[in-house]
């Protein structure tokens, strides 16, 4: 039922917005991030981005920020990066493609 529907933190949201951004070819808007939250993606995300950005796996197009063609192969574990570390979901996902996005390219 509606009525028992988890509430999501304000980190939740954000994270939710931008992985689901993230599943488009265009990527995140941007904007339309700040127009929801009322503060820069990077305020939030900046670092992770950042290195992601770095490793190949991210880029940012005309102010937007999309998954590379290399980042689509492991896109299920970069969007899990940007969710806040719980112990219950950790159970759920063991182990890691890869330690840390650490791979020869």
């Amino acid at each position: 039922p509606i009525w028992r529907a988890k509430k999501l933190s304000a980190e939740e949201q954000k994270a939710r917005a931008l992985v689901l951004g993230l599943t488009f070819h265009e990527g995140l808007s941007t904007r339309l991030y700040e127009s929801m939250f009322h503060e820069d993606v990077d305020a939030t995300f900046g670092p992770l981005i950042v290195r992601l950005e770095s490793e190949g796996l991210l880029e940012r197009v005309n102010g937007d920020i999309r998954l590379t063609v290399r980042g689509g192969f492991f896109s299920p574990e970069i969007r899990r990066q940007f969710f806040p570390a719980r112990a219950s979901t950790s159970a759920r996902y063991p182990g890691s493609y890869f330690r840390e996005f650490a791979y020869a390219g």
